[in-house]
């Protein structure tokens, strides 16, 4: 889940402003309640002598709206003295005789109204998991790194933490600016395990009151973990946080530099949870380690049908590999992709057409799945026609993921096609038919082997003409298709949402 496309626009430095240090320190105190946890942070940082600075509260840069309200207090200390500013998410501060600025503030998070929002603060009494941007001050300049030190402090005794930022989540001392901090987490409580991978830690977190086992859910968790780094041969990761936690009605996640964390309903089953941790996961090697440059004045999404289609297939054929994932429901889900990209509506759109929308910012997940769905089909076509010489898909990724960790970890769009054509497999090609040229995908009749039988069945298509998902979550139509039969009833992006009913 790429979570930067709705964060980046919101920053700009902030002019005007007084100077500060080139160091901040944060502490953190946990305080559950009956019905929450709430966060007593304290911040102390140089700033330049009798002169003010404005401070942006905390941001909801993962789309949980006005986050600055569940600020409960904010005061100065030592001197610091804290004034109203115009805007409701800002304050006017003025530092002490000694230059110093210190602050205290505390965040109490309402859980019932972040269940609303799919990558909110994960509050429970026993029990928090937040963002970066969702607890971090914000001033001046964005870029700008500094010292920072950020220590959990007075918290329960039987607690156990984790952090993206640190082996020990406790005591984290790093240099890095805001921006390098929006995507970082921090938590604690729950239930965990700790196992070693090659003598490197690895934690799993687990908060929910999920219908699958709490066992089971850690069993193939660090399965999944330990298949993925024999798969790479990688053991260099120092340390590795999951994160799971309950949320009504969504199945989400996001990979961020040494951790994991996602968000999944109740009721979710065994197979879809699996699928969404061995995929965000795949992500720690593709693109992490091994990525494409992009061109010049082009777009991240020119190589989302690699980047997420080529995962996606990966993470069933790891969980076909490693039992998790039975030879039924492996051939179920690839079926579905073939049927997924022939019920697309932009299914044949090309390159140029696809470019124009991701940058007039008129992606919807429609435009986004399609980048899946052409990956697998073209990752399950590759790997047919390897396995005719004896070779496999596997094998590819692999000598490819050596062979770009050799280059710094990225290399050129013609690198690939050349690495894959010594391969016998002609991407270019691939990619000007499927790609740039939106030509349809056939899939091969002996595609998934031996083992499986193919033939060809008619299944009923259903497009709804417009983006269900994204019209539901902004109460406004979006992402209508022209000519499609919604357009010919007379829905237009912008007209109000009410609701949606399945009839049969």
């Amino acid at each position: 889940m790429k979570i930067f496309l709705i964060i980046l626009f919101l920053f700009g430095s902030v002019v005007g402003q007084a100077n500060i240090g080139n160091w901040i320190d944060y502490k953190i105190k946990p305080v559950p309640k009956s019905d929450r946890t709430d966060l007593e942070i304290s911040a102390e940082f140089d700033a330049e002598k009798d002169k003010s600075l404005t401070i942006n509260l905390p941001i909801g840069c993962y789309g949980t709206p006005k986050i600055h309200r569940y600020v409960a207090r904010f005061e100065g200390k030592n001197g610091t003295t804290v004034g109203k500013s115009e805007k409701e998410n800002e304050r006017r501060i003025k530092p002490n005789k000694h230059s110093r600025i210190s602050l205290k503030y505390i965040l109490s998070f309402d859980p019932e109204v972040l269940e609303n929002s799919a990558f909110a603060p994960k509050i429970h009494p026993d029990y928090f998991s937040i963002a970066g941007c969702q607890w971090l001050l914000r001033f001046d300049d964005d870029e700008e790194k500094r010292d920072v030190s950020i220590q959990i402090v007075d918290a329960p005794k039987d607690w156990k933490f984790h952090s993206s930022l640190a082996k020990n989540p406790k005591k984290i001392k790093l240099k890095a600016s805001f921006y390098d901090l929006i995507a970082a987490r921090i938590g604690g409580g729950g239930e965990s395990r700790t196992f070693f991978v090659k003598n490197k830690t690895v934690s799993i977190f687990i908060k929910g009151d999920f219908e699958i086992p709490k066992e089971e859910i850690f069993d193939a968790a660090e399965k999944i973990v330990r298949v993925q780094r024999d798969w790479f041969a990688d053991y260099e990761q120092p340390f590795y946080h999951v994160v799971i936690n309950e949320r009504k009605g969504v199945v989400a996640g996001t990979a961020i530099k040494n951790q994991f964390v996602c968000f999944v309903q109740k009721g979710v089953d065994r197979d879809r949870l699996n699928m969404i941790l061995a995929h965000e996961m795949f992500h720690n090697w593709l693109p992490v380690k091994m990525g494409l440059k992009i061109p010049e004045g082009d777009h991240s999404v020119r190589y989302e049908w690699f980047f997420e289609g080529f995962t996606e297939y990966f993470a069933k054929k790891v969980l076909f590999d490693a039992g998790l994932l039975s030879p039924e429901k492996f051939a179920e889900l690839i079926n579905k992709d073939i049927h997924n990209l022939a019920d697309n509506p932009y299914k044949n759109i090309i390159y140029k057409d696809f470019l124009a929308t991701a940058k007039a910012r008129k992606f919807t997940s429609i435009h986004k799945k399609l980048s899946y769905y052409r990956g697998v089909l073209i990752a399950l076509n590759w790997e047919t026609k390897l396995r005719r010489s004896n070779k496999n898909l596997s094998d590819f990724i692999r000598s490819l993921y050596k062979s770009v960790t050799k280059k710094g970890g990225k290399i050129s769009e013609e690198e690939f096609f050349t690495f894959a054509e010594n391969y016998g497999i002609d991407a270019k090609s691939d990619f000007e038919k499927y790609i740039l040229e939106g030509n349809s995908i056939e899939v091969d009749s002996n595609a998934l082997g031996e083992k499986f039988t193919s033939i060809e069945k008619e299944v009923p298509s259903f497009q709804a003409g417009f983006s269900v998902r994204e019209s539901r979550k902004q109460k406004k139509i979006t992402g209508v298709v022209k000519d499609s039969a919604a357009y010919k009833a007379g829905l237009r992006n912008g007209m109000e949402y009410v609701r949606a009913e399945n009839w049969s």
